[in-house]
């Protein structure tokens, strides 16, 4: 409701436009369920109608990426992904709140975004506690192996889910 409400409040500042980038992200839009997503995707081609050829992009975890709605951001014309891994370390990820990750998970939803698709920028998160210098190599490694079409680190800072249990040493 409260993104739904913001739309509102923003579409009279784009009235007229159309435009060529969107992104639908800063969390996990796929926390939603399929009809949540349907309808924040109507609602949003509605208020910013998008442009032919543009690049229209997703945030999704492992854990909440179904089949069902790589197809439904496919379906809406989503031709980008950004996907958070993270870490391969279970050690780190169990750090970092996100214990329930496995590669085979992390696998399934490369295979799932390539049917549908997508070009895939996968995150890696470094600095979270118990990372090192060898852990964070070892997690590019395994993520390079996926071949996505994009790699972007972010280093772990206060804002980033898991960080009151960050390491608190020098960067790597």
């Amino acid at each position: 409701d409260r993104v739904h409400a913001e739309i509102e409040f923003l579409r009279p500042a784009f009235q007229g436009l159309t435009f060529c980038t969107w992104y639908l992200g800063g969390g996990s839009p796929t926390l939603l369920s399929e009809a949540q997503l349907e309808g924040l995707i109507r609602h949003l081609d509605e208020a910013f109608p998008r442009r032919a050829g543009g690049q229209f992009a997703f945030e999704c975890s492992p854990l909440t990426i179904t089949g069902e709605k790589v197809a439904l951001f496919a379906r809406h014309g989503f031709n980008r992904v950004s996907f958070g891994v993270q870490n391969a370390s279970r050690e780190v990820l169990a750090r970092a709140g996100r214990g329930y990750q496995t590669t085979a998970m992390v696998q399934r939803a490369f295979a799932l975004l390539r049917e549908g698709g997508f070009w895939i920028n996968a995150d890696l998160l470094y600095g979270l506690a118990g990372d090192s210098a060898a852990s964070m190599r070892a997690s590019l490694r395994a993520l390079l192996r996926e071949k996505p079409d994009q790699v972007t680190l972010y280093y772990s800072s206060p804002c980033t889910p898991g960080a009151s249990v960050r390491a608190r040493r020098r960067p790597l």
